[in-house]
């Protein structure tokens, strides 16, 4: 067919399907077989014969084609791909069907279109970029790395994205503070897809991740990586996760990549400071290393705030900057500035966000929000009154840089 054309605007001819059932395959359109033996009813087919003889059609629709092989396919890929998937002994040369054109090639074709859909609309920032240079690095070289940096700087954004484009080889497990190993491994387990029963005891399902990672085919990304490091206890504590990562995963040539803030660090020179334990072995593990910046650049901070709020113009982003640079909430500032500007789009019955929404949006929701976690987080009574918050980068009396000292029709009030 492809040979002969698949275009569902054509015909085939009596003796192009002549020509397709010598290649061994039998196509039925319909309730009627196009071999010799039998024949069709043309009305079947499209034709326009009032009479109805049966007769051989002289065309034969492609559609009709077309649906036999979307048919065939569905009936038999799934099976057949479950098997690829499972067995280890059915090679890529058995992955065929007679009805489908190369489809190992239309598979691998699929999945680099997935990724470059998936990354299309990743805003990659200074601190994006460093973090995909990480995973990248890891993956090929199959090694240890570590990428610190502060919270909320856009580096596990960038990290689901990363994962979910090829969600077949990169797995990412996100970490808390599990109070055991149990549960611990357990998280792991599920982001891996094995089995995480809560009947299965903690080695039993270490033994289960060891076994799916160790062969080296799985990227593991550690989000929230500075847990690895024992929480409490750290007098009796050792640090076992860190050692499971380093002996069981980075010795086997593993790729892991640990995403953490600057307590990872914090947290290893209390280990050593408080143990005998030494970081000589995991530092000799960590192939790559990267530092990330302390701040975003404006240019950065902008193209986040297109991302989330597309239809906005430039003073509405040139506010959210503003803000951005003046909180310590990071980008975080721009996903709540964001919601409480929509929210009162959604209450005036629109569903584009203008200026006026973004405005009233602070005013209303987000900026006495954080004077109330101002207050409630500080412990110095005289330091609240001054209003030094560690929310802000800067007394929340004072107006922030750039702000208009009073904004149109009282939208929001002199400070």
């Amino acid at each position: 067919m492809h040979r002969i054309g698949v275009d569902e605007k054509r015909t085939y001819s009596a003796d192009q399907v002549r020509a397709l059932r010598g290649y061994g395959t039998v196509f039925y359109l319909h309730d009627f077989c196009l071999r010799g033996e039998s024949k069709p009813n043309p009305l079947d087919f499209g034709e326009e014969i009032q009479d109805k003889r049966l007769e051989w059609p002289t065309s034969y629709p492609v559609t009709a084609f077309l649906k036999i092989c979307r048919e065939n396919f569905l009936a038999n890929a799934p099976t057949l791909l479950r098997q690829f998937c499972l067995d280890p002994a059915f090679g890529i040369d058995r992955l065929k069907l007679d009805t489908f054109h190369d489809l190992p090639g239309a598979l691998i074709a699929f999945m680099d279109r997935w990724e470059k859909t998936t990354l299309s609309d990743l805003v990659v920032t200074e601190v994006g970029a460093k973090v995909l240079e990480a995973l990248n690095y890891s993956e090929d070289q199959k090694c240890l790395s570590l990428v610190e940096g502060f919270a909320r700087t856009g580096k596990t954004f960038s990290t689901k994205a990363w994962c979910a484009a090829r969600p077949g080889r990169r797995r990412l497990v996100s970490l808390s503070e599990a109070t055991s190993d149990k549960e611990f491994f357990r998280e792991i387990a599920k982001a891996l897809g094995a089995a995480a029963s809560y009947g299965l005891k903690g080695n039993e399902l270490r033994e289960r991740v060891n076994d799916i990672l160790r062969p080296g085919y799985l990227t593991l990304v550690i989000d929230e990586a500075h847990f690895l490091w024992p929480q409490r206890n750290l007098r009796e504590a050792s640090p076992r996760r860190i050692e499971w990562v380093r002996a069981s995963l980075a010795n086997y040539g593993v790729p892991v990549v640990m995403i953490a803030t600057h307590q990872f660090t914090k947290a290893q020179q209390q280990i050593e400071k408080h143990t005998n334990w030494s970081s000589e072995q995991l530092i000799g593990r960590i192939a790559f290393c990267a530092k990330l910046p302390d701040h975003l650049e404006k240019d950065d901070i902008a193209a986040v705030a297109r991302f989330h709020l597309p239809e906005a113009d430039a003073r509405s982003i040139g506010f959210l900057v503003d803000y951005v640079i003046a909180s310590k909430k990071h980008l975080a500032s721009i996903d709540h500035g964001v919601k409480a500007a929509r929210h009162e789009a959604n209450k005036a019955g629109r569903a584009t966000v203008t200026y006026k929404d973004v405005m009233i949006g602070f005013s209303n929701t987000v900026l006495p929000s954080d004077r109330n976690l101002v207050n409630a987080t500080q412990a110095d009574p005289v330091t609240r009154m001054k209003g030094q918050s560690k929310v802000y980068a800067m007394p929340v009396q004072q107006p922030l840089k750039r702000f208009p000292r009073q904004f149109p029709n009282g939208i929001l009030a002199r400070p």
